[in-house]
């Protein structure tokens, strides 16, 4: 044991030191599937000194181990064969071949159709605005994931052979456990994408599609192993067990999504006690008589709350299942089961106050603007800031934004629900026209790239640029505060829909052939 270890790890060691040595061309290779989708003249990045040092050396060490794993399995061999029968040592030998042969055979079907196709689809939501600035390390370890996973997934035909051979499983035992009703119990929409008269379905199987067509011989397998009713051809209905899972989903969603909007303090403690009681007790329980009572902090009675009214809205979904079980076994029933929970009133309650307190920040009421001013700009987002700016350059100086929002910011402003991310870390969403702002603002190391660009002669330049990745709004609330000696002057959205009113009855009069409305008039 001890022998082919050492054995092992030489040939690890030999076969890293030649695969470093080649490292840049090896790179090059696994580079050379996105380097071909990527537009003209870019490139991959490094965002921190040592990261292609270390990424070389971690792509080196696994290229070794690839190219020395033959002797490897020998070692292994040689070790556990005088244990085996002959009759073992006749079916192991010829599976490592094939179990090789099939490891590369994942591996470059991933490398030549998976890879294309993968990146192709990522960059295809790159704009004008959002650029692709892939680094080197996460392209390396996505590429290298990707290519095992697809190395051991082709192993599953020689695995199950092999297994087979040994006696290990049989084909009745295959048969025997085929999950048919997993896969079936969470199709929750089970039809084919495209199906004659179903495109604009409401009915609750029926209003989006969950495979697509080539894919329906071995959905019609799975729909057979288990028994769904079929409506029409390409549409069946639903499994009994994917109503209960769609119920358990929501269920758990909407009151969790409270319980985050109180601990997020966005909604009060009121609030959320007042939308749960009903759902926790029974009609005319005391609450202080129970365990809810000696409870003296508000994030436990919350808790509390949260566990029971779940309990009673599965609770509820298993009755409503039990009141329709002829029809959903039949395939007859098309709603969703909390669409019939006693609790209608209060769930929609909750899911209301969610979308408006807790999915986002709460709207700010404002004066409406009753004076004249030079320009009304709608929206006080990252582009309304960059045009406050030109229109202050140019000498305007009465400028009011309608905003709905609590702050300027836009999109960084109201993406702030739970989980929420921004939508992109491009460095366009950075002030470029200022030399001192981009000076002045703290950005962290995180935040710097170094990116490689092309020049018309050829030769690569090298560029920093700096992006706002954790902080979208304190830069922003920087770029008001400073540059612009505070933020913007607001008032309510509803001043743009009056400014537009004017616009349209003046528009109206003159093309009537009335003397126009002078905009001055406006309220």
């Amino acid at each position: 044991m001890r022998k082919r270890l050492i054995y092992s790890f030489a040939a690890i060691g030999i076969a890293f030191g030649v695969s470093y040595a080649y490292i840049k061309e090896i790179v090059e290779i696994l580079m050379r599937p996105l380097v071909k989708t990527l537009p003209p003249g870019s490139s991959l990045v490094f965002t921190a000194v040592p990261e292609a040092f270390f990424t070389y050396f971690k792509a080196a060490l696994l290229a070794g181990v690839f190219f020395s794993s033959p002797f490897i399995l020998y070692q292994i061999w040689a070790f556990v064969s005088p244990g085996l029968y002959q009759r073992e040592k006749k079916y192991v030998l010829p599976y490592l071949f094939v179990s090789s042969f099939f490891f590369v055979l994942g591996a470059a079907f991933c490398y030549f159709i998976v890879f294309p196709t993968v990146f192709r689809f990522f960059l295809s939501f790159a704009t004008d605005t959002i650029r692709p600035l892939p680094s080197i390390r996460e392209y390396l370890t996505f590429t290298l994931k990707l290519l095992l996973a697809f190395g051991l997934l082709f192993q599953w035909p020689a695995l199950v052979l092999f297994l087979s051979r040994m006696g290990v499983v049989s084909a009745p035992f295959l048969a025997r456990n085929r999950k048919y009703a997993v896969l079936g119990a969470f199709t929750k929409y089970p039809r084919r994408s495209l199906v004659p008269g179903l495109s604009k379905s409401t009915k609750v199987s029926e209003k989006k599609f969950g495979f697509v067509a080539q894919d329906e011989p071995w959905f019609e397998k799975v729909a057979t192993g288990v028994g769904l009713v079929q409506k029409q051809p390409g549409a069946w209905a639903r499994h009994p067990l994917a109503f209960l899972m769609e119920a358990a989903d929501d269920i758990c969603y909407r009151i969790v999504d409270l319980e985050d909007g109180h601990r997020l303090r966005r909604v009060t403690f009121e609030q959320t006690e007042h939308l749960l009681k009903p759902l926790a007790f029974e009609p005319g329980e005391d609450p202080s008589k129970g365990s809810y009572g000696g409870i003296t902090d508000n994030k436990g009675r919350v808790e509390y709350l949260r566990a029971r009214a779940i309990n009673t809205l599965i609770l509820d979904a298993v009755r409503v299942f039990e009141d329709n079980y002829d029809a959903i076994m039949e395939g007859a029933f098309e709603d969703d089961l909390m669409s019939r929970s006693r609790f209608g009133r209060e769930l929609k309650a909750i899911k209301e106050l969610s979308k408006k307190d807790v999915y986002s920040a709460p709207p700010i009421a404002r004066p409406a603007l009753d004076d004249e001013c030079e320009i009304l700009v709608v929206g006080g987002g990252f582009g309304a800031l960059m045009l406050w700016y030109k229109l202050r350059a140019a000498g305007f100086t009465d400028v009011r934004f309608c905003e709905k929002g609590g702050d300027v910011g836009g999109t960084w402003y109201w993406n702030r629900y739970p989980g929420a991310r921004f939508d992109s870390e491009s460095i366009s969403y950075q002030y470029s026209f200022s030399q001192e702002l981009l000076d002045e603002w703290n950005w962290s190391d995180d935040s710097k790239l170094k990116v490689f660009t092309e020049m018309p002669g050829g030769e690569q330049a090298t560029m920093e640029v700096k992006y706002a990745r954790t902080q979208p709004q304190k830069y922003y609330d920087n770029i008001a505060d400073h540059l612009f000696e505070g933020k913007p002057l607001l008032v309510s959205p509803e001043s743009a829909a009056m400014v537009i009113n004017v616009l349209c009855a003046a528009e109206r009069s003159h093309l009537k052939g009335g003397a126009p409305v002078p905009l001055s008039r406006a309220p």
